[in-house]
């Protein structure tokens, strides 16, 4: 086993990147790959930051310990990079919003509309916090409510 990793030495981002690969779908083989790591070195990676997390969950004081805002920034820019592309566009979505505000089983109007709650969900989280201020999601929905094709 060899010496645990230093702060400056934790390949944080690295390691986000993996995690979140392997939560979008891929093999831990795939990840490791994909982010130039062998087992070996994903092993002690791995190791090295829960070791340190562990440590800096159990800290004592006031405040939240530099090395949680780091591991906490660095999976969200990691999930974010990881996340598939949408498979719905955001014509789709308007569409699809505005059969489910007519009524109706949700999985049927979905199914009738060649469309899934997850093809949903990936142009919702593609347009990310914009979602309410898209004018392209905002005018599409105002266009299929008309009743107007577009």
């Amino acid at each position: 086993m060899r010496p645990a990793m230093e702060d400056s030495e934790l390949r944080l981002e690295v390691y986000a990147a993996v995690v979140a690969s392997i939560a979008a779908g891929r093999s831990r083989f795939e990840a490791q790959v994909e982010h130039g790591l062998d087992e070996d070195e994903l092993d002690d990676l791995e190791s090295a930051v829960e070791a340190r997390l562990s440590r800096a969950l159990d800290a004592e004081g006031d405040g939240v310990d530099p090395f949680l805002q780091r591991y906490d920034a660095a999976m969200r820019t990691a999930q974010l990079r990881a996340r598939p592309a949408p498979t719905a566009s955001v014509e789709e979505l308007a569409r699809a919003i505005v059969a489910l505000e007519r009524g109706g089983e949700p999985r049927a109007v979905l199914e009738r509309a060649g469309l899934s709650g997850a093809d949903l969900a990936g142009v919702v989280s593609s347009l990310g916090a914009d979602v309410g201020r898209s004018t392209a999601l905002v005018e599409a929905l105002e266009a299929h409510r008309a009743g107007k094709r577009r």
